[in-house]
């Protein structure tokens, strides 16, 4: 069985897209960070891909 992408995760990647920034997508999200995070992380493994590459004071998404 194809497991495919939740509109949850989807909605996290794009405010996350939007902000380039953690905390600010959560808020907007109305989550916590921890669970934006790992939304966003599960999504990764989901697809077998980083999306989105982290730093301490960064995020950017590969092209």
């Amino acid at each position: 069985m194809t497991k495919f992408p939740s509109l949850k995760q989807l909605h996290y990647l794009v405010t996350l897209y939007e902000t380039r920034h953690f905390g600010e997508a959560a808020k907007q999200c109305f989550v916590s960070q921890s669970t934006l995070s790992s939304g966003i992380q599960n999504l990764e493994e989901l697809i077998g891909s980083q999306l989105i590459e982290r730093d301490n004071k960064t995020l950017v998404f590969p092209r």
